[in-house]
């Protein structure tokens, strides 16, 4: 049993912080709008289902206000809360301070979180930047090359393209005070976090506190999901899902978002049409068939378990578990690429 609060990041559990494994809530975040005058919270999270970013079966969501977080991780798995579900529309209570989440997923795993809320200020995460570090690789790598005042020196080629070894550079952009935290599904490569915006990205394992004897090995050609999370003083986040092409990519798009979506042919934008159909071998669970050119229609046709305001396919929704693979299979999409 463990709580994820997100004021200081905290790990406690029993997996390093850059690896999206096991069952849990991996991230949080909040929006305030007001209905009818009255402000609502809309609280979202990531999950993790058994290593992955999407699930058959939607884990069963409770939230509702809490003084602390420890108050949260008294409570039993019977806790009714405010709300339910994956999109809840919580009354804002301003005397809690905290939003707790307890979570129940198929594999049986029950998982708390908490946020605090409401926050001086919220992140604002944009598009990540993901850089190419030149003349430095996995298999070049020193010692002396991993020291500060080195590290910060690296020269790097911009949206330059990854092979298994390279080493990247990812930054975001974010307001003095704020940090980021970087992870990645399965695990993958090897993170050398810089400074409060950055962290390095080594396509490959290795053990840098024992570079020179380690064993090294490159990351297998293919396609990662990773996950930044922005944190602020006040306890504000946000959140950012994406992925990056590493040597040779399966056949498929990239989304407006972010996310990479298998097609059976390969294809380009600005829209493209097609069915979704079961793929266990996808970070999104799901792969596009019969796929076209095509402009959506409008109004758009949208799975009933879109979000709302939501115009195109995003694999997302399946992180967040707005949506199930399960609800998606065989619905016909349009996806925007990137």
């Amino acid at each position: 049993m463990w709580i994820l609060w997100l004021l200081a990041c905290q790990q406690p559990f029993g997996i390093d912080r850059h690896d999206l494994e096991g069952t849990r809530v991996a991230a949080l975040r909040a929006r305030t709008t007001s209905e009818g005058g009255v402000p609502v919270v809309h609280p979202e999270a990531v999950f993790v289902q058994g290593g992955r970013l999407w699930a058959d079966e939607a884990p069963a969501m409770v939230w509702g206000w809490v003084e602390t977080p420890d108050a949260l991780g008294a409570l039993g798995a019977g806790w009714e809360g405010d709300v339910q579900g994956p999109a809840p529309a919580l009354p804002l209570d301003e005397d809690a301070g905290w939003i707790g989440l307890i979570a129940s997923t198929a594999d049986g795993a029950i998982s708390r979180a908490a946020l605090r809320y409401p926050v001086e200020a919220r992140p604002e995460l944009g598009p990540i930047a993901v850089s190419r570090v030149d003349d430095l690789t996995l298999s070049t790598l020193e010692a002396a090359d991993l020291e500060a005042e080195a590290r910060g020196a690296w020269a790097v080629t911009p949206e330059g393209p990854l092979q298994p070894g390279d080493i990247a550079l990812l930054g975001a952009s974010l307001a003095e005070g704020q940090w980021t935290r970087w992870m990645a599904l399965d695990g993958a490569g090897t993170f050398a976090e810089l400074d409060a915006e950055r962290s390095h990205w080594i396509a490959g394992e290795v053990d840098l506190d024992a570079i020179d004897t380690a064993t090294r090995s490159p990351v297998d050609p293919g396609v990662v999901s990773f996950l930044t999370l922005a944190l602020d003083p006040s306890g504000g986040s946000d959140f950012a899902l994406w992925d990056l092409a590493v040597g040779d990519a399966p056949t498929g798009l990239f989304t407006a978002t972010g996310r990479f979506l298998a097609t059976d042919t390969q294809v380009s934008g600005p829209w493209v049409s097609g069915t979704l159909v079961a793929d266990d071998t996808a970070h999104s669970g799901l792969r596009l068939e019969g796929t076209a050119h095509a402009a959506p229609p409008d109004p758009v046709q949208l799975p009933p378990c879109a979000p709302t305001g939501a115009t195109s396919f995003d694999p997302n929704w399946l992180a967040t578990a707005r949506c199930t693979r399960a609800e998606l299979i065989g619905a016909s999409v349009w996806v925007e690429t990137r």
